[in-house]
């Protein structure tokens, strides 16, 4: 088509002009007739631009004369307006004589109400024109006279009434094109209406085509499962995704019942979930769009379970019943285990929280406990210095002492199961540490249980922290009373063991040579191969909640290999367990002179100690045990008096005899800021309890010592005595 690519509002529907609706070359075949037979001029123009389309018989007087003088042009222009504006009305024609006396007549050509074009006829006389106006007009626009009178002759003239039969004429013609123009534009409509819809239906097609492939691919390519099924549950559809989840076919999964399907628990919630689904379809028919998402518990074809997450939604037919159920599944088993995993790990924080909160109570009790006892067992030890054996003061003071000495060890079992004990590991015999363990063991097993203990004779020495080989046994004799129903026995055994390079090579962790071994065994239930296999891994624990952390063996794993040891455990279902702990043997080594009780207290020559205590009853009974030592003695209750003290003294200092946790600042800070004043100066640390961040595990490289509360004058005698004489 001719029409323009925008819409116009000239053009019928902005779209269609004279061009497209009327056969031009047929029209212009017509009016060349038409002109041959009665020598009129027809032109047929577009609206409104004008632009001529057919043009037949122009008279040679305007093409050769008018037209082609710019002069003479003009009458032209300003009769042709007058002509264009003219009626809209079709068939109505409109005529006009321009100023050379030649008559022109037009009419519209209207198509659906817009006038499209307009047809013309004229170039014509109603009368004949003077010969002498002719001669006048040529010499005034320099026309050949001769050839312009030739030219006027050639003119049609037609009287009025013949005139008016043009007219009349033209308008039946321009009838005739709107008539057919309105008839071609209905066929175009339709044809366009019928392209279009053909056109609609070819997208239509492709999209429907597209979103089967697309959907077609989906489902044969996503990992989650799309499924159809009908209200019995039974597969009408299913993705071929379903073989890469469950390992069942599509044509597997359409021949199973739900109960071949789904685990018994999963199958009852299923069975429900449906039937509260089909009774509220019912009574809420209006929730088109309402959907359930539910987990399901699915059997694999290798015979494991996968969790599937299902959403769906009702199928509904014309009338909103319910007929069947579509849905997607996506396998959450990762999710599942992590979600099993997250709340064993929060029920395992929160034994750990509480256990840490019991921990951190128990060491605080036995830190202030620990400064009262030193005081009680201090002023017991001086006032039974000023008491005769024979006097019966002597024997109450005797058991206020043994009393006190008996209320420290158990302060130092609460600092063990706080794990707030300084780590200082000494050589040790272990078969004194247990023997010292006994009486509260046999307590802790409980009269159904018989405890055994079989020390070896001449045991090497070990080295290890007292403190840790304490936590070790009280975990194992623990957790084999606990394996225990009923009546049972457990033996705690020590010997000396030769590890050769046989045993090294099928025990992983363990070098040849010599170790001290301790073994707890029970009668008790015994584990299988997997257990055994996470025994040592934090939190593990087969025992009932509230029953254990799971952390006891792990403490004991740790502390041994800490201590270069090794763990070695027998045990089978219904025949109990064994544990095995080789410490090794320390080249050298021998027992602390801190712990040798011989009798003798040795006593100082009068040197310079610095004695930081802000427990004020502590500090006189410590103040007045030095003193009776041979101690010049120097106290300050508080770490910037003592600083005072170490800038300000006249005289030497031999030794800083500090608490560990005070006000303004903690014991080593006070001795790292000490020792930049006076770097000869000794250190002694003493302390109920030790957090770990006062003390760390250089502190005994550095040569700094610690003395545990409450201690004894012998003790603090034998300490600082050490201390002092240490290079």
């Amino acid at each position: 088509m001719s029409t323009a690519d925008s819409k116009e509002p000239y053009l019928i529907d902005g779209l269609y002009g004279i061009q497209d609706l009327a056969d031009i070359s047929r029209l212009k075949n017509i009016f060349q007739k038409l002109t041959d037979a009665t020598g009129f001029s027809i032109e047929l123009s577009d609206f409104p631009e004008m632009n001529i389309l057919i043009s037949t018989g122009w008279q040679e007087i305007c093409t050769r004369y008018y037209r082609a003088s710019p002069d003479a042009i003009v009458s032209c222009i300003r009769t042709r307006p007058d002509l264009l504006i003219c009626g809209e009305e079709p068939v109505k024609a409109t005529v006009l004589k321009c100023e050379y006396g030649l008559i022109d007549c037009g009419v519209p050509v209207v198509v659906d109400g817009l006038r499209i074009a307009s047809l013309f006829t004229g170039q014509i006389y109603q009368k004949e024109p003077g010969l002498d106006s002719l001669r006048r007009q040529a010499e005034t626009y320099g026309f050949d006279t001769d050839g312009y009178i030739d030219a006027v002759k050639k003119v049609p003239v037609i009287p009025r009434e013949g005139i008016a039969k043009m007219t009349e004429f033209l308008g039946e013609i321009a009838r005739m094109i709107s008539e057919q123009g309105y008839r071609n534009l209905q066929k175009i409509k339709r044809t366009e209406s019928l392209n279009k819809e053909i056109e609609q239906r070819k997208m239509a097609e492709d999209c429907l085509r597209q979103n089967e492939e697309k959907y077609r691919f989906l489902a044969e390519k996503m990992a989650d499962i799309v499924w159809t099924v009908d209200l019995e549950l039974k597969n009408t559809f299913v993705t071929p995704s379903v073989h890469g989840v469950l390992g069942f076919t599509p044509e597997e999964r359409k021949r199973q019942t739900l109960k071949e399907k789904v685990t018994p628990e999963s199958f009852a919630r299923v069975k429900k979930v449906v039937a509260e689904e089909l009774a509220r379809s019912r009574e809420h028919p209006d929730e088109l769009q309402r959907s359930v998402v539910m987990e399901v518990e699915y059997y694999h074809k290798n015979g494991s379970t996968v969790w599937l997450e299902n959403t769906m939604k009702a199928i509904r037919n014309h009338s909103g019943a319910m007929v069947g159920i579509y849905g997607v599944s996506r396998d959450v088993s990762q999710r599942k285990i992590d979600e099993r995993e997250k709340k064993k790990l929060q029920d395992q924080l929160t034994v750990a929280q509480k256990m840490e909160s019991l921990g951190r109570l128990a060491g605080g009790v036995a830190h202030d406990f620990n400064n009262l006892l030193t005081v009680i067992l201090g002023h017991t030890e001086l006032a039974l210095q000023d008491v005769s054996p024979v006097e019966e003061l002597h024997s109450t003071l005797l058991q206020i002492h043994h009393a006190a000495e008996e209320s420290a060890a158990l302060t130092r079992q609460l600092l063990a199961f706080a794990r707030k004990q300084v780590i200082q590991p000494r050589p040790l015999n272990i078969n004194e540490a247990i023997a010292g363990q006994l009486k509260m063991l046999r307590r802790l097993m409980g009269e159904q249980i018989e405890l055994s203990w079989i020390p070896a004779d001449s045991l090497w020495l070990s080295m290890i922290d007292p403190g840790q080989i304490d936590q070790v046994l009280i975990n194992l004799c623990v957790n084999a009373r606990d394996a225990i129903a009923g009546v049972g026995a457990i033996s705690i055994k020590t010997e000396n063991a030769y590890v050769d390079a046989e045993f090294s090579a099928a025990h992983q962790g363990i070098s040849p040579g010599d170790y001290v071994k301790l073994c707890v065994a029970d009668s008790g239930s015994g584990m299988d191969r997997e257990v055994l296999g996470h025994i040592f891994e934090p939190f593990f624990t087969t025992k009932g909640v509230g029953k254990g952390t799971g952390l006891g063996l792990a403490t004991v794993y740790g502390i041994v290999k800490q201590n270069g040891g090794y763990v070695d455990v027998w045990s089978e279902l219904n025949q109990g367990t064994s544990v095995s702990i080789y410490l090794p043997r320390p080249e050298t080594g021998t027992v602390d002179t801190a712990e040798i009780s011989n009798g003798e207290i040795p006593t100082g020559s009068g040197e310079t100690v610095l004695l930081v205590e802000d427990e004020i009853a502590v500090l006189e009974m410590t103040l007045a045990m030095l003193e009776g030592l041979g101690y010049r003695v120097v106290p300050a209750s508080l770490p910037e008096q003592a600083l005072e003290i170490v800038r300000n003294h006249s005289g030497e200092i031999h030794l800083l005899l500090t608490d560990l946790i005070m006000p303004q600042m903690n014991g080593r800070e006070l001795a790292e800021k000490a020792e930049e004043i006076r770097p000869s100066m000794k250190c002694l640390f003493m302390s109920g309890y030790t957090a770990d961040i006062i003390i760390s595990p250089d502190v005994t490289k550095k040569g700094l010592c610690f003395m545990q509360k409450p201690f004894a004058m012998q003790t603090l005698a034998v300490m600082v005595h050490k201390v002092l004489a240490d290079s």
